[in-house]
């Protein structure tokens, strides 16, 4: 595969190193303050309706990896080893079909991201196997295809162009230092890579960026860089800065990612003295979310792009405006969606829940809870 490749551009010099800006470029990134006492969450956010998904025996997954949504489908890809299935609901939560588990025509064996087409009419599902599956709407096999290669691909998202967006490459020459975050393949087969861009830094070979690449029909792909707090964005000729986040004394500096190994800066975010880069990038035309790991969590942001507000999921929750949970989605390319397990959202409930939510009832074992609101009021 990589003796196929026509040119390699490094469109950016190592990543981390980029993303501790001086002082002058600071200026100019969107300030985040995790701790601040002043929220603005009861009037910037407003709660569209929850989902309670159908919990049969059929309907059961075990914990989300991702999740997709359409005016008429939700798609949900488990995680768990033993149960690496996409389901299918309606948007009132009502079980569709799920894909089956295998290595024949119509099966996935392990797959690890999937892309709902802009005429939402096919499911493209790839398996780490090499194997991009496509289905209808409901589900349904329709064809799939194959990659000659070893090289492990863990999201993708198509460009305007037909190319295809990918991450986590390989070295593209054996014995070759240098190794990338993403490249740009030619078509939905991926049997060529055209380039390769964003250099993964040499002591940091293993690490793995979950859900680094957006879902955005309407504008260009955008995608983060390793421990960074930059969205980039990628039309078909350039890559450029979308958005910059300053997390201030939380944010990463060139010393502390120069002077310890990835498990020390893991742990850092885990002990709360540091924000480890963004992940899971979910954009509509008002607003911008991401995720963030830190102090044990991971929380979210979302930033509103014409007020320039942004409320934190730490303040959702202690304003009671939301229950405790992930930022999956969007119910279509309007609002946004945080997934809930059924004791998050029952205490939530229970304490601060509008009528919507106390309509519904959740079983301790039953699937998710979705919750669906925007961020259309400002201050």
């Amino acid at each position: 595969m990589y003796s196929s490749i026509r040119y390699i551009i490094i469109i950016l010099i190592i990543s981390f190193i980029i993303s501790c800006v001086d002082d002058e470029k600071r200026s100019t990134a969107i300030p985040i303050d995790l701790s601040r006492e002043n929220s603005y969450a009861d009037s910037i956010i407003d709660i569209v309706g929850h989902i309670a998904l159908e919990s049969t025996e059929e309907a059961l997954y075990a914990e989300m990896r991702k999740m997709y949504m359409t005016d008429s489908n939700i798609y949900i890809l488990d995680k768990k080893p033993e149960n690496l299935k996409l389901y299918n609901f309606t948007t009132k939560g009502v079980y569709v079909n799920k894909t089956m588990v295998g290595k024949g025509p119509g099966e996935v064996f392990h797959p690890v991201d999937f892309f709902v087409s802009k005429d939402k009419k096919d499911i493209y599902l790839w398996d780490i196997l090499n194997k991009m599956v496509v289905f209808d709407s409901k589900l349904n096999y329709k064809t799939q295809l194959h990659m000659q290669s070893n090289v492990p691909i863990y999201n993708m998202a198509p460009l305007h162009n037909g190319k295809w967006l990918i991450s986590k490459p390989e070295p593209p020459v054996n014995g070759d230092d240098n190794v990338f975050f993403y490249a740009i393949t030619d078509s939905t087969s991926f049997n060529s890579i055209e380039k390769l861009f964003v250099r993964r830094p040499k002591d940091y070979h293993d690490l793995f960026m979950k859900h680094p690449i957006s879902r955005w029909y309407f504008g260009d792909i955008k995608f983060v860089e390793p421990f960074g707090y930059r969205i980039l964005g990628l039309n078909d000729t350039m890559i450029y800065v979308a958005y910059e986040f300053d997390f201030r004394e939380l944010s990463l500096s060139y010393k502390d990612i120069s002077e310890n190994d990835m498990s020390t800066i893991l742990e850092m975010a885990w002990d709360g003295s540091k924000v480890v880069g963004i992940r899971n990038i979910i954009e509509s035309r008002k607003a911008i979310g991401f995720t963030i790991m830190w102090d044990k969590k991971y929380e979210y942001v979302i930033y509103d792009k014409s007020s320039k507000n942004y409320i934190t999921s730490i303040e959702a929750y202690n304003s009671g405006q939301l229950p405790h949970g992930k930022l999956m989605a969007l119910d279509g390319e309007k609002n946004f969606v945080i997934v809930s397990s059924p004791s998050d959202f029952n205490s939530w409930k229970n304490n601060y829940g509008n009528s919507s939510a106390k309509k519904l009832t959740v079983e301790t074992y039953d699937n998710d809870v979705l919750t669906i609101f925007s961020i259309a009021k400002t201050k």
